[in-house]
C-alpha cells in the first residue's frame, strides 16, 4: 500500500464504511423480512417490532467494520477494484454479525451477574488448568 495524504485516508475510510454500510444493509433486509414473518405469525404490525436504534446501531457497526476492512483490502486509492467492493461489503456484513455477537456475549454475561473471565496472569505457568 503506497503511502496516503490526508484526503486519501478520508476518502478510503468513508468509502469503505459506505460500503460496509451498504453491505449490512443487505443483512437487515433479511432481517426484516423475517421480522415481517414474525410479525403475521404473531398477529401484529411490524412497526410494533422494529427497533429503529437497533437498525442504526447496526449500520454503524457496518461502517466501522467496513472503514477498517477497506484499509486491508483496497490495493490503489484511484483503481478500486469490484472485487475490492464486493470483499468491503461482505466485510460490513459478516463484521457486523461478529461485532453484534461478541457484544451480545458481553450484555448477556452482565444481566447474568457473571464477569468474563480474566487470562491467566503474566508469568503463569502454561499448563496450570490444562486437562490431561
Amino acid at each position: 500500500m503506497p503511502p496516503y495524504d490526508m484526503y486519501q485516508w478520508i476518502t478510503l475510510l468513508t468509502f469503505g464504511g459506505l460500503v460496509g454500510a451498504m453491505g449490512q444493509g443487505a443483512r437487515t433486509a433479511v432481517g426484516l423480512k423475517k421480522l415481517a414473518q414474525e410479525a403475521a405469525v404473531k398477529e401484529v404490525g411490524m412497526t410494533d417490532l422494529i427497533a429503529a436504534s437497533r437498525i442504526f446501531v447496526s449500520l454503524a457497526i457496518g461502517f466501522i467494520a467496513g472503514s477498517l476492512g477497506g484499509i486491508g483490502v483496497v490495493q490503489k486509492i484511484n483503481q478500486i477494484q469490484l472485487h475490492e467492493v464486493m470483499a468491503i461489503a461482505a466485510i460490513g456484513y459478516a463484521g457486523a454479525d461478529f461485532i453484534e455477537g461478541f457484544i451480545g456475549q458481553i450484555s448477556k454475561a452482565s444481566r447474568d451477574g457473571a464477569t468474563p473471565e480474566a487470562p491467566p496472569a503474566a508469568g503463569a505457568d502454561a499448563n496450570d488448568g490444562a486437562l490431561g
